[in-house]
């Protein structure tokens, strides 16, 4: 094996002024952040390991372990194979919930919500995407030609682990396994894989004692949410009191989230399109979604799917409902040009980063 040096130069004395978000350098000021954000919440990782949500894999192509270090993805050299996470979820999760501090802050601010909202909201972001292992592999299994039913059943019961299987959910996944056999277009297969797998993720939070309430909030993300999302939009003026701040604090969830490209960043910038139109990260993260093939079945299959009778894609929807929400937060925060939100979310969060290094360095 060749020796391919993928170690950043970065060290503690000769560390930029500024915090790049938009790439991984190496700087150990975030690694420091983020650690402490996790150590704060120190349930979230044993969720995730039992989620498998930290699974990693070897290999031995050096081509390979450039190309994914050029992606963003941290890959360790162990003796004579690289190591990688399975897949970004944990990465995913610490992105959004640094995304939603600092908007949480910001409404905090303005007395919109108040310091118990927020710590749901952290909470939330770091365990909403903690069932991926799950969700990626039930939805992939439901898209091929034939799928294997028992290899499918084996598999959820294999993803419950310690977490208890009782009647209703052994119903609900008989009956959605059955559905997907029965169903001839691979996107509505897709598409109920995906849905099931979102029950059995609630499930196995509340089985291992996550709030309740915490449970709703971190469901709040992703093309599904959208009508939910639609719903409070329109409701969100006759809202008061509690309702109000939780509904605010769903509407920061699905905003972030919808905002996070790869590789897991939050791109503050602003695009203007040969026809004059401007797009922002919100933009290039549903634009990701639609040019994603794994994605392309059950996206066109959500029309029927979703019976809402307006023809949309998934992915048409999340950004028309995504543009909904932005506006709503720009106003709440009253930022005149809602297309600017991600780039006040990337500097606040580069600002929490310099204050914790300025506090732990004193």
């Amino acid at each position: 094996m060749e020796k391919v040096s993928l170690l950043s130069s970065m060290t503690r004395e000769n560390l930029p002024e500024r915090v790049d978000l938009q790439k991984k350098d190496g700087d150990p000021r975030k690694t420091a952040y983020f650690v402490n954000t996790l150590m704060n919440y120190h349930r979230v990782v044993q969720i995730w390991k039992d989620f498998g949500a930290l699974e990693k894999v070897t290999f031995t192509d050096d081509k390979k372990a450039q190309s994914d270090v050029e992606k963003g993805i941290s890959v360790k050299l162990r003796k004579e194979t690289w190591e990688e996470r399975r897949h970004m979820a944990s990465e995913h999760c610490l992105t959004v919930e640094a995304g939603c501090r600092v908007l949480g802050q910001a409404l905090e601010e303005k007395g919109l919500i108040d310091g118990f909202d927020l710590k749901m909201l952290s909470s939330a972001a770091l365990i909403h995407d903690a069932g991926k292992f799950l969700e990626f592999n039930l939805v992939s299994m439901a898209l091929i030609d034939n799928p294997d039913k028992e290899k499918m059943l084996d598999f959820i019961k294999s993803q419950y682990g310690l977490y208890y299987l009782d009647s209703e959910a052994q119903e609900d996944m008989n009956n959605a396994v059955e559905e997907i056999i029965n169903c001839g277009q691979s996107g509505t297969r897709g598409l109920i894989a995906y849905d099931l797998a979102s029950r059995i993720n609630g499930r196995r939070l509340i089985t291992a004692r996550v709030n309740e309430g915490l449970v709703e909030i971190q469901a709040q993300v992703g093309h599904s949410s959208c009508p939910e999302m639609e719903n409070l939009l329109n409701e969100f003026e006759g809202k008061m009191g509690h309702a109000r701040q939780l509904a605010v604090v769903k509407l920061v969830i699905h905003y972030v989230d919808d905002i996070v490209t790869n590789p897991n960043i939050i791109d503050p910038g602003i695009s203007v399109l040969p026809d004059g139109s401007r797009q922002n990260a919100l933009d290039r993260r549903c634009e990701q979604n639609e040019k994603n093939a794994k994605y392309k079945d059950y996206n066109l299959a959500w029309p029927e799917y979703s019976k809402r009778g307006n023809g949309e894609t998934a992915f048409q929807m999340q950004k028309r409902v995504g543009k909904m929400v932005e506006a709503k937060l720009a106003e709440l925060l009253g930022i005149e040009d809602p297309l600017t939100l991600p780039a006040v979310i990337n500097q606040r969060i580069e600002m929490n980063i310099l204050d914790f290094t300025s506090k732990k360095n004193r």
